[in-house]
């Protein structure tokens, strides 16, 4: 299962606009099940270096949430691109 998309939600919040500018095209990122998302109860948080960067895209998220949760090993986005906007960066990840 291959994925490619760009994270939601980095530019909401100071601390995700910030991180978002560290991020580096070939890094890793970390994918967390948030079980109790209100919005959403397949949200998947991106995270890097430990900080909340964003969110998997909602149309995305039902697919990869199920298979994060039947399989044993743990999903990853690598970054495959940076769009460096004004205050945050844009960045596209895939996810396999």
């Amino acid at each position: 299962m291959r994925q490619t998309f760009k994270i939601k939600g980095v530019y909401y919040e100071k601390e995700r606009r910030n991180l978002s500018k560290a991020v580096k095209k070939g890094d890793v990122l970390e994918l967390e099940r948030q079980y109790e998302n209100e919005h959403d109860p397949y949200a998947i948080l991106i995270k890097f270096k430990g900080g909340e960067l964003g969110f998997v895209p909602r149309e995305l998220a039902k697919m990869i949430s199920l298979n994060m949760d039947l399989q044993v090993k743990k999903f990853k986005a690598n970054v495959l691109d940076i769009n460096s906007l004004e205050d945050y960066s844009e960045i596209l990840v895939e996810v396999k």
